[in-house]
């Protein structure tokens, strides 16, 4: 239950960095619950997905992070197996909850901007609230029947500086973090980098069309011109920011974690401690990516913070000479796109 001996200047640093990263991430992620409450044009089934990411990683921040960095100060974990049970399953938890959350809201953001006719058959509120209580419920199965059936039990790992679920025998973990990584962090990384790869090509390919319209068009506004391609160059560094977030925060913590936990290889202390950063900064990166980004929740913020003029900020709509269904609907969808990153 105690850490190894650390200078005062290591625990300064470590109980610190950790302690801000956990600051900034409830705070974000309070402002993404807040917007959402007082501005009921945010509960949109989109937005549905980015408040419930938003509520995870708000509860995985106030309950588990705090016993880790309160155990990072005092050098030991004083907080029990009770302690230990709560944080060990909220981690496990919130963390699958999120990754899965976040492919989710990729599916979504594919369907809306390149097959609209089809996000609004399926992406219904309704359908969106099952979703989401089928998905809570379903990794809440997941991390309890290996401790419910007696394969497992929760207990304080010294590297990570908190509680992990630990399998009584050495092959059940392989088998554990081979069935994490094979159904759930690589299908969630292949989709969101997947889907985000279709979405800025669909923007691209829109504007390919729209644009030389555009330029042989009488009396034309040139600036049309400049703010579609500005657009797209916005999309596309936003997806891109998306998927490397993701893969920079979840592919190294899970590998170290693979590598460490399956005694594949020797990692040391603070090898093992970045797992726990790293869960960390995704959480409260997350906000800010998902929340910030996105024009609707921007303007918002700005209502929040007291003496701040809001301004109205308005999506550029491109018009073509192109009048047919399958021009405007895909015009439209681009205009969402905008809209939602």
């Amino acid at each position: 239950m105690e850490l190894p001996h650390r200078t005062s200047g290591l625990i300064a640093f470590q109980s610190t960095s950790l302690l801000l990263i956990d600051i900034i991430a409830i705070g974000g992620n309070v402002f993404i619950c807040l917007a959402t409450a007082r501005n009921p044009s945010l509960r949109t089934s989109t937005n549905l997905w980015v408040t419930a990411l938003a509520i995870a990683d708000l509860t995985r921040s106030c309950i588990a992070a705090p016993l880790t960095v309160a155990t990072l100060i005092c050098g030991r974990w004083n907080y029990g197996s009770g302690g230990c049970i709560i944080q060990g399953f909220f981690t496990y938890y919130l963390t699958l909850v999120s990754l899965l959350t976040m492919a989710f809201m990729a599916v979504n953001r594919y369907c809306r901007v390149v097959k609209p006719a089809l996000y609004l058959k399926i992406f219904t509120r309704k359908r969106c609230v099952a979703a989401l209580i089928s998905l809570w419920t379903l990794m809440a199965l997941t991390v309890s029947i290996p401790v419910l059936v007696g394969w497992a039990e929760f207990a304080f790992h010294v590297g990570y500086a908190a509680c992990v679920l630990h399998f009584h025998k050495p092959s059940l973990t392989v088998i554990f973090l081979t069935l994490d990584a094979g159904l759930i962090l690589i299908p969630c990384t292949l989709t969101i980098a997947g889907c985000y790869l279709k979405v800025s090509r669909a923007v691209r390919e829109h504007n390919d069309q729209v644009i030389p319209s555009l330029q042989g068009a009488p009396n034309l506004d040139f600036q049309l011109v400049n703010r579609a391609t500005i657009e797209e160059i916005r999309v596309t560094k936003t997806l891109f920011l998306l998927v490397s977030t993701f893969a920079l925060c979840w592919i190294p913590a899970y590998v170290i974690g693979f590598l460490s936990r399956g005694n594949l290889v020797h990692i040391s202390l603070q090898g093992a401690l970045a797992v726990t950063y790293l869960v960390g900064l995704n959480s409260a990166c997350n906000p800010f990516i998902y929340g910030y980004m996105n024009r609707s929740f921007r303007v918002e913020l700005w209502k929040l913070i007291p003496c701040k003029r809001t301004e109205n900020q308005v999506v550029p709509h491109v018009l073509s000479k192109d009048t047919s269904p399958q021009t405007y609907t895909r015009s439209q969808a681009v205009v969402v796109t905008a809209k939602s990153f």
